[in-house]
Order: C-alpha cells, then sequence, then structure tokens
C-alpha cells in the first residue's frame, strides 16, 4: 500500500513566533485545508470535552484556533460529541454541554455552538453499509453523518483495552450513537468484587437490560450478582458503583473490540469525501480522558501530528511515542522500546493498525514530515 504523509510539528518553541497558534496553522496548511473546507461548508469538529474530574483534554484554546481558521473560510462549524455508555457528565446532552462548559468549551470561548451528535439520550443515528467481518452495517451519530464536512481533534494516550487512543477511535466509539458502542463493547462482561460490595442496589436500579439482582455469598452476605447472559457489556454498573466493587473480566478477546472499532471507524469515514486528522500528543496518560481523573503522563509532551490518513497518523503516534523517554514517576516505571506492550501485555496494540489497513481505511506505511 502507497505510504501516506504524516505531518509533525514538535512541542519545543525555538523563537518568539514558533508558538503552538503557529504550529496549529503550518499543518492546516501543509494538508491543504483551505482547499477541503469551503464557504458555507457546516462542518463537525469531533473532540473529547473530557470526564468530569479529567484535566488532561485537549486544551479548549487549541480547538478554538482550529475553529477561527474554518470560520475564516466561511464555515459553519460545530463542535461535537456522543453520548457515553457509563454513567457520568456526558451521558446525555445536557450534561455535556454542561461538562464541555465547565472544561472550557463554550460559544463564547470557541466561537461556536455545541451539538451532541446523536441527541438528546444518544439514539439519534444514521445506518451506513460497510459489509466486513464484524458488521454489515454501522450506526453514525446523526449530526456527524448529516454534517457536509469532518475533522477531528484526538488527544494521543495510552488505552487499557485499545493499546492507544487516536484518530481511529475518535473515528469510531467517538462518532457513533449508543448503540454503536454497545455493539462495539458486546463482548465485555463486568465482574462484582463481593468483598467490596455494600448492596447498595444502585447498579440493579440502573442497569438497562435487568441483568443484576441480589444474591448471596456463602456466609448469607446480600451482594449483587450479574446474569452474564442477559448482559450486553454496556458499562452502566461500573459507572454506577461509587464503592468501586465493579471491574470489567479483562480476559476478553481484545482483537475483537479492536476490529469492531476499525470497522466503525470505516463507516464514519464512508459519509465523506475527504477529513482531515489533528492528534495532539501532550499530556499522554496511562488511561483515557473518559475517566474522571488524569494519571501523570508517561512520556514528555511531543507535539503535534496530522494527516488525512488515521491510520498512519496513529502508527505515526505509536512510534513516537515509543521513541519517547519515558517519564519514570509514572505508571510506567521501567524503560522500553514498546511501551503501550510493557503497560498492557495483554493487549496487542499492533493489530487495530494491521486490521484497520486489511479493511481499507488507511495505511500502516507513512511518510514523515517535520514541519
Amino acid at each position: 500500500m502507497k505510504k501516506s504523509k504524516v505531518l509533525f510539528t514538535p512541542r519545543r518553541e525555538l523563537k518568539r513566533n514558533d508558538n503552538y497558534m503557529n504550529k496549529i496553522e503550518k499543518i492546516w496548511n501543509a494538508l491543504g485545508c483551505d482547499d477541503i473546507y469551503k464557504k458555507r461548508d457546516i462542518v463537525a469538529v469531533k473532540v473529547h470535552f473530557g470526564e468530569r474530574g479529567n484535566s488532561t483534554f485537549i486544551k479548549p484554546h487549541y480547538v478554538a484556533h482550529i475553529i477561527k481558521l474554518l470560520k475564516a473560510n466561511g464555515c459553519k462549524p460545530f463542535l461535537t460529541d456522543t453520548a457515553t455508555l457509563y454513567a457520568g457528565g456526558r451521558t446525555n446532552a445536557v450534561d455535556h454541554i454542561e461538562t464541555a462548559m465547565k472544561h472550557g468549551f463554550s460559544y463564547a470561548t470557541m466561537g461556536c455552538p455545541i451539538v451532541i451528535a446523536d441527541g438528546l439520550y444518544g439514539r439519534n443515528s444514521e445506518t451506513v453499509k460497510i459489509d466486513k467481518k464484524n458488521f454489515s452495517e454501522v450506526s453514525i451519530a446523526s449530526g456527524i453523518f448529516e454534517a457536509e464536512k469532518l475533522l477531528v481533534i484526538s488527544h494521543f494516550k495510552f488505552h487499557e483495552v485499545t493499546g492507544f487512543g487516536g484518530a481511529i477511535k475518535n473515528l469510531s466509539m467517538g462518532c457513533c450513537s449508543r448503540k454503536g458502542k454497545l455493539e462495539m463493547h458486546s463482548d465485555f462482561k463486568p465482574r462484582i468484587e463481593s468483598k467490596k460490595c455494600v448492596a447498595c442496589g444502585y447498579c440493579i436500579k440502573n442497569c438497562p437490560v435487568k441483568a443484576l439482582s441480589f444474591g448471596s455469598v456463602s456466609s448469607g452476605r446480600k451482594i449483587a450478582q450479574l446474569d452474564s447472559e442477559k448482559c450486553i457489556g454496556c458499562g452502566e454498573c461500573l459507572g454506577n458503583c461509587r464503592y468501586l466493587a465493579i471491574g470489567f473480566d479483562w480476559n476478553l478477546p481484545y482483537e475483537n473490540i479492536m476490529e469492531k472499532i476499525a470497522e466503525y471507524a470505516l463507516g464514519t469515514t464512508l459519509t465523506k469525501e475527504k477529513i482531515t486528522y489533528f492528534n495532539f500528543l501532550e499530556s499522554i496518560t496511562p488511561l483515557c480522558d473518559c475517566y474522571g481523573f488524569s494519571d501523570a503522563h508517561i512520556v514528555p509532551d511531543l507535539g503535534i501530528m496530522g494527516s488525512i490518513d488515521p491510520v498512519s497518523l496513529d502508527k505515526a503516534c505509536c512510534d513516537i511515542v515509543n521513541d519517547a523517554p519515558t517519564n519514570l514517576n509514572s505508571r510506567l516505571k521501567e524503560e522500553s522500546d514498546d511501551k503501550f506492550t510493557t503497560l498492557f501485555p495483554d493487549v496487542n496494540w499492533r493489530h487495530k493498525i494491521e486490521y484497520s489497513e486489511n479493511i481499507g481505511l488507511g495505511s500502516a506505511e507513512y511518510e514523515l514530515k517535520t514541519i
């Protein structure tokens, strides 16, 4: 497969005019964004606003500068994300927009509206046919499906299920409805730690398919129990448990969910003629921004990467992170030339790249250009 171009501007600022806003513009110009985003285009700008309590989501003023560039072209941009499966600050559109505003994303700071792409409760979607191994069709959030153009801004970081989170995951989990998220998570089943369960019943009350009920352990103490046949793997119980008594059974087919993520990402790309991607390699944490906290970064801030190929972009990000020095005061306590595997030894992160390439989402081969 032909190599795709990936653009990189390092984090260091060696001159007064070599600031991050100018670095963003360098990538914008090198990607030819002025020719992609035209006057009167309604442009969905896909971001992750960060869960409440998280502090490492992309800085709002970076996003605002990209909005400024779109508006200078006469576009009509809007910031967008989709509902989460778990209970938190982004489960419905009202809470989601409030979370965004608390994190610095508002019309006053961005100069554009926020539209939660899958509606008030995450149910608004359109079907896209893909005819792949796991799905014949996927459910893409209506607001993203209907927008004339799409620009994807991702915070690159590690991820406990897929090894890393970047453009591919933002295209899939980030651009689908709750139905799509359920389909991608369907292999995951929670487990209940009996010693921590206090039988408050909150998980039972909030289970959407009534897969949880009260049972007991050998001592006769009442605890929550799971009917795995009914469970759909949505993670609602995990998000609702206030006593940390519920976790996922991680002895699962990681490669299967990576394939599903890649297929959903492909479905999103089929709705647009061309998409541009910006990955910010700052505050590269061990876990996703969906968590309500942020751990120490694994490597130093590295810079910004951009491409029109999400697979090449994510692969280049993985490579530059693996080449970077490790922050030994982080969750990763040793130097490694494969930090993703060292941090999550059961996760074959390369499979997401390989499968994405196999289904035509992009190329794993890239040409890196530093600008």
